[in-house]
């Protein structure tokens, strides 16, 4: 393996250092441990940097100073013709490099040392830092699909409604003091507060919902951990799955709840799904996120796909025959 070509590695301060969940939790929503944990982000950089040295990879490293740095980093590297920049944070920090990256030839790798960690699931990176940094090194490469939304991809899902609402107020009052826990605390208090509004929901140009209650977009099949949700779903298929919840009664949430955990949300009879290119969504504003990112409230909101848009660097066996490549790093 040559070692041509600059990598840039992105370390998310924040990231994965909130309250730990406890072991039967990450379980229950299919998260998955890892051995190692750093307690500050120049811990990380030094294991991070050690782990790639013995794989003969140099890097450049910057830690990101606040929200959307990663972005504007990701995106002066690929201006600059970098081979790839690698994302060592959560989904959120995957997602602001990804944004950087959409349409380039700069790849995509990540470490996963965030709270769910579903795009590393998704596309099979290794949970442990140096299995993750030994993936890069091997240098294979998978092209997927992004979705977007106002302006913003998505690798992994976008959520309308009642979740992004709950990921809002999990972001501002519960995470910093509860970690992930914090946004099962947020659901069950925001359940009570939060006003679910019909929503109006057109695909490729043709009704498919007028009462849907809440709407998760999926490119791949996971959601909020190892938990699948779209089993259909292939983020490089050219296609959007469009989950749609049409009962919002506590029977009905605790009957999504477990069979989302269960892999058989396609069994519930209020609950339905339909692939497409292009979505859209009217009937209010409603809230908002991109892999878990909140993006506010919106009207009129319209979704729709990039096929094969990124380069990822992931495991060799996840290389799909149609869109395989490799990079030289």
């Amino acid at each position: 393996m040559s070692m041509d070509g600059k990598i840039m590695l992105v370390i998310n301060p924040g990231a994965g250092r909130g309250v730990q969940m406890p072991h039967l939790l990450k379980r229950f929503f299919g998260m998955r441990a890892r051995r190692q944990y750093c307690r500050s982000p120049e811990e990380y950089l030094r294991v991070i940097k050690g782990h790639f040295e013995k794989f003969g990879v140099m890097v450049e490293a910057q830690i990101t100073l606040e929200r959307g740095h990663a972005s504007k980093i990701a995106s002066k590297c690929a201006e600059e013709g970098y081979r790839a920049v690698i994302a060592a944070g959560g989904d959120g920090t995957v997602n602001e490099v990804l944004n950087g990256l959409a349409g380039t030839q700069t790849a995509l790798g990540v470490i996963p040392i965030g709270t769910a960690n579903v795009f590393a699931i998704q596309t099979g990176i290794p949970a442990e830092i140096e299995d993750a940094c030994r993936v890069i090194a091997a240098a294979h490469s998978i092209k997927i699909d992004l979705g977007r939304v106002a302006g913003r991809y998505f690798a992994c899902m976008c959520g309308i409604g009642f979740d992004a609402h709950v990921l809002k107020v999990a972001d501002s009052k519960f995470k910093k003091t509860f970690g992930a826990i914090g946004y099962a605390l947020a659901g069950m208090r925001q359940y009570f507060r939060y006003k679910f509004r019909p929503m109006r929901l057109i695909a490729d140009g043709e009704e498919i919902c007028s009462k849907g209650r809440f709407v998760i977009v999926c490119n791949g099949k996971y959601y909020g951990g190892g938990m699948v949700l779209a089993e259909k779903a292939d983020h490089a298929d050219g296609k959007l799955d469009v989950c749609i919840l049409k009962k919002s009664d506590p029977f009905s949430m605790a009957s999504y709840i477990f069979r989302i955990w269960s892999g058989r949300l396609r069994l519930s009879s209020s609950a339905s799904s339909q692939q497409c290119r292009q979505l859209r969504i009217e009937g209010g504003r409603f809230a908002v996120h991109a892999d878990a990112e909140y993006l506010g409230k919106m009207n009129g909101i319209a979704v729709d796909i990039s096929p094969l848009a990124l380069n990822v660097l992931c495991p060799c066996d996840n290389i799909l025959s149609s869109n395989q490549g490799s990079l030289s790093l």
